[in-house]
């Protein structure tokens, strides 16, 4: 795990949250598991509460979906060098880490996406029945995303807009602790 610049975490934890403009929820890293990808864009299609970005090698394996299905409130970057990723996280309100469950490669892993996420201060959309849900949520820096619930742009939402920011950097500090 690369860590993260104090001075970064200093920046993104002062910055003033503006439920008024779209929530950027950022998946940065490799995009893999692509079918979750595209229900997770599906769910969140156009809905002008949210932006979603997929930074990163494999982006886009998902042009065509969004282009097809004509998404608008998703944002693809390729490859990018690692003196920008904590611009990435600059400009991130939530972390994606929804990768699917039911497989043990992905019920017992803990992504670098987590530690970042908790680094930051950040909280982070994960897949329900993984061990990387359990963590999170005990710790209280994670939401579960039910891909096939339509409501849950709704609940994520309501979860982001009454999240307590000092709340959240001392789950996230306990954690990384």
């Amino acid at each position: 795990i690369q860590p993260i610049d104090k001075e970064i975490i200093q920046r993104y934890r002062t910055r003033i949250y503006n439920i008024d403009r779209p929530i950027v929820m950022s998946f940065i890293g490799s995009v893999r598991f692509i079918e979750q990808q595209k229900k997770l864009i599906s769910l969140f299609k156009n809905d002008i509460r949210f932006q979603l970005k997929y930074i990163g090698k494999g982006s886009d394996q998902l042009a065509d979906f969004c282009r097809h299905e004509d998404v608008d409130n998703v944002t693809l970057i390729g490859r990018f060098d690692r003196t920008q990723l904590s611009e990435f996280y600059l400009e991130t309100d939530m972390a994606i880490n929804v990768y699917g469950n039911h497989d043990p490669y992905l019920d017992y892993a803990l992504s670098n996406k987590l530690y970042s996420a908790a680094m930051m201060g950040m909280p982070i959309l994960v897949s329900p029945d993984t061990y990387m849900a359990e963590i999170s949520k005990y710790f209280g820096f994670g939401y579960c995303v039910d891909l096939d619930d339509s409501s849950t742009p709704d609940k994520v939402f309501e979860y982001y807009r009454d999240i307590n920011r000092n709340t959240l950097f001392s789950a996230c500090d306990n954690f990384v602790d």
